[in-house]
């Protein structure tokens, strides 16, 4: 695995925890408290979906790459 393929693969793994952690917040607030998620909560979410897509696309530019060779 190349180093640029491997820092694309932790990045992705981040984004991952974040958005998992995002999205755990709001199900407790929402299951746990009976309240609907913050707009502080929603736009942590927001911000995780996004940061995980941005990864996404990223981890797959040096997968084609190496496929490529």
């Amino acid at each position: 695995m190349s180093t640029r393929e491997e820092l694309a693969w932790r990045a992705l793994k981040l984004a991952e925890d974040r958005f998992s952690d995002a999205a755990i917040v709001i199900a407790d607030n929402v299951v746990f408290e009976g309240k609907p998620p913050t707009e502080a909560e929603l736009e942590e979410y927001r911000a995780a979906t996004e940061a995980l897509a941005l990864a996404h696309r990223e981890y797959v530019k040096p997968i084609k790459m190496e496929a490529d060779k």
